[in-house]
């Protein structure tokens, strides 16, 4: 992207801009996924939360300099069958236990019940501090981030 807009522009500094966007973006994106997992696992597993975050950035950075793009591509492949395999299994496993679509429904309004639609007080404030912050994030994510 930064290419392109030196290119159309003609112009060094956006091209700095957009390359220290993009790369400050891409170091800490990778840095909150990286600190996001390490942290779960340490949970999980007990084990100490640096030593998880080196194991884990020891992995991504082995597998990457072993097989560059293709290495992430599969990756990438593997993690999408994976989470389409779980959610085969545990959506209907978990609309047929007792709690079952009613309750999913029901649930929807809050574990308080005070969201009873998007338009009324709290549905709205929900929207506002929630709802279109992440709208905004997830339509931008694909322009500025490179992975996407």
């Amino acid at each position: 992207m930064s290419g392109y807009m030196r290119q159309k522009y003609q112009s060094k500094a956006v091209h700095g801009v957009y390359l220290f966007e993009l790369g400050t973006l891409s170091v800490l994106s990778s840095a909150v996924q990286l600190l996001a997992g390490a942290k779960i696992l340490s949970e999980v597993t007990g084990w100490p939360f640096w030593m998880v975050t080196v194991v884990l950035a020891a992995i991504a950075f082995s597998y990457s300099q072993y097989s560059g793009i293709k290495a992430s591509v599969l990756t990438d492949a593997l993690q999408m069958l994976l989470m389409l395999g779980c959610c085969a299994l545990l959506i209907p496993w978990a609309l047929s236990t007792n709690t079952g679509v009613p309750n999913l429904i029901r649930g929807l309004s809050g574990a308080s019940g005070e969201y009873a639609g998007l338009f009324d007080a709290k549905g709205l404030e929900v929207l506002m501090s929630f709802g279109i912050p992440t709208v905004v994030g997830l339509i931008a994510a694909p322009f500025g981030d490179q992975c996407f």
